[in-house]
């Protein structure tokens, strides 16, 4: 016995020794991310109550603690991109190692190890804890959290003062962490009513009343936060199928993938443990928190304010794990040693070749677009090429200082002013050249204006996140000229008639520009649909909009409505205006969708039409690539 659990040990090591290698290869390319950025840039105060009220309070929706730790840290390692991740990637392996020893304790050794290759093999697991976020902080504390609780009350009649502490702390530390490992610490608390002894209960209830104490200081923090709502201005509520992609995204969207996993439940349950019911409890426990925080999580963000998503549920995802294969028996080590064999070559190949994690998220667009700007600004020249950014300003400022680049070769396109300030300033900017640097397709409708100015799209490259065009007033000489922005779907209408334009009147309510299948004119739910239409206005105190609607029956999935205002400066003047739209971000069924696009007169004004042109381009496969497939 004493032999065997001697192996055990060395194929755990082995495991978190892969996962670290997996974890920290080419630590030095890994790039900071949009959310560590924000938590870096809220790191500069010069003391502590202005770190609470400007760096937590007035622009942060976390608890204080990760913010808090960073503020110290920074402050005495400094801001390096390998200093500000190592403690956060730690936490993510020390994970897997407590991870382990519930698994085995609760159930079995084998147990343990498939939780343990589960979380230092997948990509979720890995580039969550290669990130300084609450994420890998809050899955360590989760597991850690656990191991206490379970040391400390369940299943034994003695007090032991070291596992009663490491469990207040943990809980403490979970709630300051991230408000999902509060709510996961409150329902791991809440579940300890139905099985610690009854001899124990009363250290438990003192026990949960000190984390609670601990929680104090934060509580005005916790209701000031509380009332801003959730984060529903950018994340999508969750459709009937989210946990289905959920799995498939643990599972890298690779058949192989599916395939070597459900031979590995299904001889779980075939082999199973003789002694099953001794571990059902822990079974029920577990249940509960996963049913317990995926529903209140799901409904909550269907019914309330859009806060579920992958990366709250990592903190749960190892008792998801230690659930599914909870029934397998303690195999004999060779069999043990396949499995990890089997289940780890598959993951790291669909990792580096499926998911292409190194590629995808150790290349920063951001960064790489500056440098090429910057190389094209040397090259060309501020006579022939304007430089356009649509990117996070304090992103920006990180890599000018780290790449001694100058920010005022740099136009951003939110210093505009809109539509109306963009078209000034093309107007005014007459280079031979444009450059645009793009970061999560904002203001997706920029780039159909651009292209009015700058027809010709010459490069293009893409990124997570992030896009770069190379743009041009007149077709490249002497070269067969293939657009690096592709078209797939092209639809133009003229509003000409009797040798003028079609003028509409205040009995003119909806008058329909397009009308099609989704799945007719789009080939990849990361194409982007973008269309220009030329339109006048007689007077300019009452607006007229464009509606861009989809529809799947008699539900409508989509809404949105364009303003003539918002382009339109002089009454009787013609004028183009420019809408696009970023379609992976709809989430909407490609069978069975209705794309139209119409005039809404809802002020009853007469107007002129000149022409319509809508255009499916071929968009970035890339710009979720960590979520989605591709």
């Amino acid at each position: 016995m004493k032999f065997s659990t001697s192996k055990e040990t060395w194929l755990l090591l082995f495991i978190i020794l892969a996962g670290s290698v997996l974890r920290f290869y080419h630590f030095r390319e890994l790039p900071l991310t949009f959310d560590e950025f924000s938590a870096l840039s809220r790191t500069v105060y010069d003391n502590f109550n202005d770190l609470i009220r400007l760096g937590v309070v007035e622009s942060d929706t976390h608890p204080a603690g990760v913010q808090v730790f960073m503020y110290y840290w920074v402050m005495v390692f400094g801001d390096g991109s390998m200093i500000i991740k190592l403690p956060f990637m730690l936490a993510g392996l020390a994970s897997i190692y407590f991870a382990f020893l519930i698994s085995r304790k609760w159930f079995n050794g084998t147990v343990g190890i498939i939780v343990a290759m589960f979380m230092a093999f997948l990509q979720y697991p890995i580039y969550l804890t290669q990130m300084a976020r609450p994420y890998a902080s809050g899955l360590f504390l989760s597991v850690l959290l656990v191991w206490f609780w379970s040391n400390a009350f369940v299943r034994t009649n003695s007090i032991r003062p070291a596992y009663v502490v490491g469990f207040v702390v943990s809980a403490a530390l979970c709630a300051y962490n991230h408000y999902f490992t509060l709510f996961f610490a409150g329902v791991v608390s809440a579940s300890g009513l139905f099985v610690v002894k009854r001899k124990m209960m009363l250290p438990y209830l003192l026990s949960l009343g000190a984390a609670v104490l601990l929680f104090v200081p934060h509580l005005r923090i916790f209701f000031i936060q509380l009332g801003k709502g959730g984060i529903e201005s950018w994340l999508a509520k969750p459709g009937p199928g989210f946990f289905i992609e959920y799995i498939r995204f643990i599972l890298h969207f690779n058949p192989v993938m599916y395939i070597v996993t459900a031979i590995l439940f299904a001889t779980g349950l075939m082999v199973r443990t003789p002694e099953v019911k001794k571990g059902n409890i822990y079974r029920m426990l577990i249940l509960a928190w996963i049913i317990v925080t995926y529903g209140v999580a799901y409904f909550y963000s269907v019914y309330v304010n859009a806060v579920l998503q992958y990366s709250v549920l990592l903190f749960t995802f190892p008792f998801l794990i230690m659930l599914l294969f909870s029934y397998i028996r303690n195999i004999r080590f060779p069999f043990k040693l396949s499995a990890v064999v089997v289940f780890g070559v598959v993951s790291v190949l669909t990792l580096i070749y499926g998911r292409e994690h190194y590629s995808i998220f150790y290349n920063s667009g951001q960064r790489e677009i500056l440098k090429i700007a910057d190389e094209k600004y040397h090259n060309f020249g501020s006579d022939s090429l304007t430089i356009l950014i649509d990117m996070p300003p304090n992103i920006n400022q990180y890599y000018f200082d780290k790449l001694s680049i100058d920010p005022d070769q740099f136009q951003h396109i939110d210093e505009l002013g809109g539509y109306k300030g963009l078209v000034n300033y093309l107007q005014n900017h007459p280079t031979e050249y444009l450059l645009l640097g793009w970061y999560d397709q904002k203001q997706i409708g920029y780039f159909s204006l651009i292209k009015q100015y700058y027809p010709f799209v010459l490069e293009k490259k893409s990124w997570f996140l992030c896009d770069y065009f190379l743009l041009s007033k007149h077709q490249p000489i002497g070269a067969d000229y293939q657009p690096a922005e592709r078209t797939i779907y092209e639809f133009e209408k003229s509003f000409t008639k009797d040798g003028g334009f079609t003028k509409f009147s205040e009995t003119d309510d909806y008058i329909s520009l397009f009308s099609g299948q989704y799945s007719e004119i789009v080939k990849n739910q990361t194409n982007n649909l973008y269309f220009s239409l030329g339109v006048s206005l007689p007077d300019l105190s009452k607006d007229v909009l464009v509606v861009t609607e989809f529809r799947q029956g008699e539900t409508i999935v989509n809404w949105r409505a364009s303003s003539f205002l918002d382009f339109v400066d002089v009454a009787g003047e013609s004028t183009i205006m420019h809408e696009g739209v970023k379609l992976i971000d709809l989430k909407t069924d490609p069978d069975n969708t209705l794309v139209k696009i119409y005039i809404w007169n809802k002020n009853k004004v007469p107007f002129t039409l000149y022409s319509f042109h809508m255009e499916i381009l071929e968009g970035n496969p890339k710009i979720y690539g960590l979520y989605y497939p591709f």
